[in-house]
């Protein structure tokens, strides 16, 4: 009798051991799948940024295509003095910076008749004063 209870105490310890043992396993694992969740969520997102980019990436070589085709009829054109396209960017760019400096001298050139103006003015006002 006593050996049987011997016996069956160690069953129980055994079983209790291999109770821990299971849910200690299964609480990792737990833990585990979350972690794997968690990632897959990440993973997710990144990826759906990517297609959002790739799509993008997509629509701008459209446009560049577009533009392309567009210079190419350019230079075909029976009057068209440029022989490649980067010789029409490279003009277009010539003539881009060029205005640019021409608004820039008119700014200037129209602050300096501005102030004139207010000088003549105040003269006019003065001598007309006296």
């Amino acid at each position: 009798q006593v050996g049987s209870l011997v016996r069956f105490s160690k069953f129980l310890q055994e079983n209790d051991a291999k109770r821990t043992a299971a849910e200690r396993k299964a609480a990792e694992e737990i833990k585990a799948r979350l972690q794997k969740e968690m990632e897959i969520r990440e993973l997710t997102r990144m990826q759906e940024g990517l297609r959002a980019d790739l799509e993008d990436a997509k629509d701008e070589v459209e446009r560049n295509l577009r533009y392309e085709r567009y210079l190419s009829t350019v230079l075909e054109a029976p009057d068209s003095s440029y022989g490649e396209i980067h010789d029409l960017l490279n003009r277009h760019k010539t003539l881009r910076v060029t205005n640019e400096d021409l608004r820039t001298r008119d700014a200037a050139l129209n602050d300096d008749a501005d102030a004139t103006r207010a000088r003549l003015h105040s003269y006019t006002k003065r001598m007309t004063d006296e």
